[in-house]
């Protein structure tokens, strides 16, 4: 009888380890799903998706900076879609390892659609950093930087600029 018991706790001990080892796989993969839908696979970013689940919980001590790219078509014509997304991936990995690590980069809406998120103090720095890493890239970008708050603004006067052909340079709102 007491040999039976032993069995028993003994398979009951193997099964509540394998249990632990199943659920760790499955918390595991589920991380890596939220983490995959949260990622954008061409720049290596986060992904607008992101952006929307932090944007409210970000207070006025952060600015965020929208960045669209110029001309993006004309450049994937004349360079390809792959070797653009290369030099877009080169410019903002360059970018994203000088910046502090509170410091965010999203890919907003399409692949010419890029925001990032820094501390006020910082936001006139970094962009003039990423407009110089795309320039460097032979790319051209159009940005306005201003409140997380103001991104119905921001988003607006980026496509005022691009109206008025004003392509290549920063707007800073509020300052």
């Amino acid at each position: 009888m007491q040999l039976a018991v032993a069995k028993i706790k003994k398979h009951m001990i193997i099964a509540l380890f394998l249990v632990n080892i199943m659920l760790g796989a499955i918390l595991i993969l589920c991380l890596n799903f939220i983490l995959w839908l949260l990622r954008d696979p061409d720049y290596g970013t986060w992904n607008k998706r992101a952006f929307q689940l932090i944007q409210n919980r970000l207070g006025d001590k952060w600015s965020v900076g929208f960045l669209d790219m110029d001309d993006l078509h004309v450049c994937n014509d004349k360079y390809g879609y792959e070797n653009v997304n290369q030099k877009i991936r080169n410019a903002l990995t360059m970018r994203t390892q000088k910046m502090a690590r509170t410091d965010i980069m999203f890919r907003y809406f399409s692949g010419d659609e890029i925001v990032f998120v820094v501390r006020d103090k910082d936001a006139r720095g970094t962009a003039m950093r990423i407009l110089k890493s795309l320039k460097a890239q032979g790319l051209s970008c159009t940005m306005v930087v201003g409140k997380v708050s103001q991104l119905d603004e921001i988003k607006s006067k980026i496509q005022q600029m691009k109206r008025d052909n004003q392509r290549g340079e920063i707007y800073f709102l509020g300052t």
